[in-house]
């Protein structure tokens, strides 16, 4: 079922943003304008609630890109 469901949301087998995540915005800018301070932060690792452990020099940047194709202009 969990297969099913990574599939359906656009994240099976990548690191991506949910296909659901900009149906749920209500307010695009404002969340862009939340994702504000992230950009400062350095990180090389994000802990999921499920899934493996990402590690990477440039795990901070790829967040914020994948947020960023997903939300789109």
């Amino acid at each position: 079922m969990t297969g099913l469901m990574l599939r359906v949301m656009g994240t099976r087998g990548r690191r991506a943003a949910s296909r659901v995540l900009p149906r749920i915005l209500r307010d695009r800018a404002a969340f862009r304008a939340s994702l504000q301070p992230v950009r400062a932060w350095d990180f090389q690792r994000i802990l999921m609630g499920h899934g493996e452990v990402y590690e990477s020099p440039t795990a901070c940047a790829d967040l914020l890109a994948a947020l960023e194709r997903r939300l789109g202009p």
